[in-house]
């Protein structure tokens, strides 16, 4: 059996919000996946009531730099899409670039650094516009 550091989750949160999240961790083998599981447990600790991603984003690069050697790191996509509106809010730590398809394509770009490579800098929240109707699937490319 094969593991590694690929982590997708897709989290249902109250209201009208889903949370999509698309990871990386370096590295190949059981040190990958660990972090990656504990990844995921850091974010669906945090996954209820108003979600800030960015919040989420720096807790999660802080525990990383806290408790992993310096060479591992990991990239990161969360994307919360408001279902009754369409509306999109993302921050992408370093990961490729995962596209919207709908009625017009567009890729999330990055607006950090990925999690674990810096102490300082931080994520910044963006928002795409999206038609209503118009954001149906996400997909991770590269």
């Amino acid at each position: 059996m094969r593991v590694g550091g690929d982590y997708f989750d897709v989290i249902p949160l109250p209201g009208d919000d889903t949370l999509i999240v698309i990871a990386d961790v370096s590295g190949k083998g059981m040190p990958a996946a660990l972090l990656s599981a504990n990844i995921q447990a850091l974010v669906r600790s945090r996954a209820h009531g108003t979600l800030d991603l960015v919040d989420v984003a720096q807790q999660i690069n802080a525990h990383v730099n806290a408790y992993t050697p310096a060479e591992r790191y990991a990239t990161a996509a969360f994307i919360l899409l408001h279902r009754a509106t369409g509306e999109v809010t993302y921050v992408n730590a370093g990961h490729n670039p995962p596209m919207i398809a709908g009625s017009a394509s567009q890729q999330l770009e990055a607006t950090g650094v990925p999690l674990g490579c810096s102490r300082t800098r931080g994520t910044s929240p963006a928002r795409p516009r999206c038609h209503p109707a118009g954001c149906s699937s996400c997909t991770p490319t590269g």
